[in-house]
């Protein structure tokens, strides 16, 4: 269940209030799917890899099976991304040899999750209202 203080719009509303849970869901979720999507063609054709278990088994763990209220807050979803982050760096030389849409596709997730760097960082500062 949600915590209703949350879901409320306070003062604070904007893009990385509490309550914009869509932001860490782009953040976080889509592009956890999108490296999971092609680590799992790379098993299909490669086969299983410690790199691959090690990716999946964090995706499903920090994203498909944790309880939703992990996600409600901005700063607090970073210990969910991180590991899926440092996951799929690992997996990077497997990915690299599935062709250019495969290495396109990385590259679109380290975007998405290097954009959301200084967010983080001011919002881990101070810098950046929110709870």
């Amino acid at each position: 269940m949600l915590n209703p203080r949350a879901v409320s719009c306070v003062p604070d509303c904007g893009p990385v209030a509490p309550g914009h849970i869509w932001a860490e869901l782009l953040i976080v979720v889509v592009p956890a799917f999108i490296a999971l999507a092609v680590i799992l063609l790379a098993v299909r054709r490669v086969g299983w890899t410690p790199e691959a278990a090690n990716l999946v088994t964090n995706t499903l763990l920090y994203v498909v099976f944790v309880n939703q209220e992990a996600f409600l807050g901005f700063v607090g979803s970073l210990r969910f991304s991180m590991a899926i982050v440092l996951a799929a760096l690992l997996c990077l030389p497997s990915v690299t040899q599935l062709g250019p849409r495969a290495a396109t596709a990385a590259r679109v997730v380290g975007a998405i999750w290097m954009a959301s760097a200084p967010v983080w960082l001011a919002r881990s500062a101070g810098l950046l209202p929110g709870p």
